[in-house]
């Protein structure tokens, strides 16, 4: 089959079935085929990206695909379109999802250059690639974007986008170039300008904080098909990766790394600027050693405001770090949203778990830490938002003011690093990784593995969620996000709980309650049952 010259619902509901067709005489049984096998064999005979094509047949159930194992088969529906039954309710599906291109071909606004940028270069079109065929100097050369950017390698793919280790061609100097892109395949037009507007809001508020502890933002462009934002490329790895593979984390280390994570946020905030979505995963290190968050705001650009949902893709890990207010009313979210997330983050460095409902005190897990990280830490952590700290300054101010603390850290009390701390760490051997180590994005990563302890939901559940919601999404006004089938908050390990008067687990002396609340976890279960 050859791609045609003028796109139209036919030709693209023809060349979708030839894609279906392809996988039905692969050869395999049952009927699946690879990605880059099918990439190989079709690609170059249709007249849009192969992913594109994927994600229209897998949103209208054509089709199936595992983005682990990156397997592709076609389902009932896909075979009766093959035989011909359902093609007429193929070609109303093109027409709804492949509008906007359909109506910019009719219209003859497309010309042979928009043409090229819809295809791309077949080394871009590998879901969570980017460009990498260039990289090694064998041929054809890197992906470019814009003119400015190569895409050299992918660090990560996940929730909103995937992140690229990219080439700034006019500096020549590396950055992580974050781009939007599978995410778009299960959302209308007016659903995904809502998104650009959303990632083109939270891009320019994030540009505008400069600080040692923050990623810093260095360019973007919304207007593009797939928009994209470039950041400085953090070289060291996440806080996810050091929670991975280090086999012990010194508490000074931890302490420090807290410290450096709340002046970050101290900086953003007073700003006006609130994360969101902070979790290991968009806690990265510089050569140095010092933390420098990422994705400000992100988790926002999916975000659906009215109701008890996190977005799609949702990251096993994120919900873990989510406060409780954010399950039932979204929009209240504030600063405090962000310390309930770094008391949760900090307890897991020090613990190497998450806290579980009577979870040992930070006290009782490292002797010599400063009685004040017990406060710090409840205090943070409280479930109701009235009772945690409201600003990172009356956080900084209790550590400061307690003479334990002064006398743990160094004489000089620095919180900056000048030589790398984590090279000192002991680390297991490297498993393979999917962090977005130079630059995170929201959703990216580790974000698509799960957390130690949490429940193990598959990918593949969570696009079919995506795929089986994408229809009721068109008819209401607005941004309205798929739920996800997975992400139920972790309770923590039930050996925490401490033996009757014992007093030596958490509760003793203090409120035993639970850090990600039992109440709004168990709400969500009965809710997905």
């Amino acid at each position: 089959m050859e791609g045609k010259g003028k796109l139209t619902k036919e030709v693209v509901a023809q060349e979708a079935r030839f894609i279906l067709d392809s996988i039905l005489n692969s050869g395999a049984y049952p009927q699946e085929v690879q990605y880059e096998d099918l990439r190989r064999q079709c690609e170059k005979s249709v007249s849009l990206r192969l992913l594109d094509y994927v994600n229209f047949l897998e949103r209208f159930g054509y089709l199936t695909y595992d983005r682990a194992t990156h397997l592709i088969s076609t389902t009932s529906d896909g075979e009766r379109v093959v035989s011909g039954e359902k093609m007429a309710e193929l070609v109303i599906d093109v027409v709804h999802h492949f509008r906007p291109i359909l109506a910019r071909t009719r219209s003859g606004k497309e010309d042979s250059n928009a043409r090229a940028r819809r295809r791309g270069s077949g080394s871009q079109n590998a879901p969570g690639g980017g460009g990498t065929s260039g990289g090694g100097g064998g041929g054809g050369g890197a992906a470019r974007i814009d003119e400015r950017y190569e895409k050299l390698s992918t660090l990560g793919s996940g929730g909103i986008g995937t992140v690229y280790l990219a080439r700034q061609v006019p500096l020549g100097r590396d950055v992580a170039l974050k781009e939007i892109r599978e995410l778009f395949g299960f959302f209308t037009e007016p659903q995904r300008q809502e998104i650009v507007r959303r990632f083109d809001e939270e891009s320019r508020k994030a540009a505008q904080l400069s600080h040692p502890n923050i990623a810093m933002i260095l360019d973007g462009n919304t207007s593009r098909d797939y928009p994209y934002l470039v950041s400085e490329y953090v070289s060291s790895g996440s806080l996810r990766r050091v929670l991975k593979r280090a086999e012990k984390i010194p508490p000074e280390l931890s302490v420090k790394v807290f410290l450096q994570i709340l002046h970050g946020l101290g900086h953003a905030h007073q700003r006006g600027v609130i994360h969101r979505g902070l979790k290991p995963e968009n806690i990265l290190f510089d050569r140095s050693g010092n933390v420098r968050i990422t994705d400000f705001g992100m988790a926002r650009v999916v975000e659906r405001d009215q109701a008890v949902i996190q977005h799609v893709y949702v990251g096993m890990g994120s919900v873990a770090y989510m406060a409780p207010e954010l399950f039932t009313s979204p929009k209240s979210l504030d600063k405090r949203s962000d310390l309930y997330a770094v008391g949760i983050i900090f307890y897991e460095m020090l613990a190497r778990k998450l806290p579980g409902r009577r979870s040992a005190m930070p006290t009782e897990l490292h002797e010599g830490l400063p009685k004040v990280i017990d406060d710090l830490f409840d205090k943070l952590t409280q479930d109701d938002p009235e009772d945690r700290y409201s600003t990172v300054d009356e956080v900084l101010e209790d550590f400061y003011k307690s003479t334990e603390s002064k006398d743990y850290l160094e004489p000089r009390g620095a919180v900056l690093f000048l030589d790398n701390p984590l090279d000192e760490l002991e680390m297991k051997d490297e498993e393979p990784e999917d962090t977005p180590e130079g630059g995170g994005f929201d959703g990216g990563g580790d974000d698509d593995q799960p957390v130690d302890g949490a429940e193990d939901v598959s990918l593949e559940a969570v696009h079919a969620s995506a795929s089986s919601h994408a229809e009721a999404l068109a008819a209401e006004p607005g941004l309205e996000v798929v739920e996800s089938s997975g992400g139920t908050p972790m309770e923590g390990d039930d050996d925490d709980f401490a033996d009757e008067g014992t007093g030596s687990k958490r509760g003793g002396g203090r409120r035993a309650r639970s850090h990600r609340p039992y109440s709004f976890q168990q709400r969500i279960k009965e809710r997905e049952k």
